[in-house]
């Protein structure tokens, strides 16, 4: 892929490459893309076949929609929307299977991991507004599929179907959520606003949460606190990240002509905010 508007940055090329010749590099505005070791390259193909935008293919599934949420209190408050996500997550663990989706790491930065223990989906609740870092994760959930473990995967819709084009085939051990994307915004907008706040505050983040219902679930917050004790409430008119981010002046290239932003999904169920 050429043009950065065509490049979602799911990862799914280099994964699949069985000699390693593609690596995800960042660009200056802090979003991967495939760079490609020409003198290692074979010329197989699997990385064309794995792309999602090269083999992109409209949906044309069918769908019936539900509205529901959670009935402990805790897990709705902790989570972004009701809270459904958590209990599909805990049946998946109840039966032997694991839950790969995106979480923060040690220095907040998004990524994708997989967690085994009821108590670790806490890391999964609530929306991260940042494209999230995929590293090795489509060849993780291929091993524990072929393993013959149940593997529940959440993430964008092209991150999904990168997955899907990345496994090739089926799997009936499978399942996979998306959910209703509005856009990734960049990594390194997210780094170089952490780096300001903690200018500003003084200290170092101990905790980030973009949509914080501390006002309520009809007002969007994303709070912060620091390890001296100092805490950061925002919202959209006022918060530099939410608004970058709202106002869709951080988002990914590809986001603005998103092709997976339709009725025809590719997930086994999409989950998004029921607002009214």
């Amino acid at each position: 892929l050429y043009d950065k508007h065509d490049c979602c940055g799911c990862s799914a090329c280099a994964d699949k490459c069985p000699v390693k010749a593609i690596s995800m590099k960042p660009d200056s505005e802090g979003f991967v893309y495939a760079n490609v070791d020409e003198s290692a390259c074979i010329g197989c193909g699997a990385c064309i076949k794995a792309c999602p935008i090269k083999q992109f293919k409209k949906g044309t599934a069918e769908f019936s929609a539900v509205a529901a949420y959670s009935k402990d209190e805790n897990i709705r408050h902790e989570s972004t929307s009701g809270g459904i996500f958590t209990h599909l997550a805990k049946a998946i663990i109840s039966n032997g299977g694991v839950v790969i989706g995106a979480a923060f790491d040690e220095n907040f930065g998004v990524r994708h991991i997989a967690v085994d223990n009821i108590d670790d989906l806490k890391k999964f609740r609530s929306s991260k507004y940042v494209q999230s870092d995929m590293g090795t994760t489509f060849t993780e959930v291929k091993q524990q599929l072929d393993n013959g473990k149940f593997v529940m995967f959440t993430g964008t819709p092209c991150q999904v179907e990168g997955l899907h084009n990345y496994l090739r085939k089926p799997y009936d051990n499978l399942f996979t959520i998306d959910f209703v994307c509005r856009a990734v915004p960049s990594p390194l907008v997210w780094e170089k606003y952490r780096e300001f706040m903690e200018k500003k505050f003084g200290s170092e983040i101990t905790y980030a949460n973009f949509r914080e219902k501390t006002y309520g679930y009809h007002s969007a917050n994303l709070t912060l606190r620091f390890a001296n004790g100092k805490k950061s409430i925002e919202n959209t008119n006022t918060d530099y990240m939410l608004k970058s981010f709202f106002k869709g002046i951080c988002s990914r290239p590809s986001c603005y002509d998103c092709k997976f932003r339709e009725p025809g999904r590719v997930s086994d169920l999409t989950v998004f905010d029921c607002w009214n």
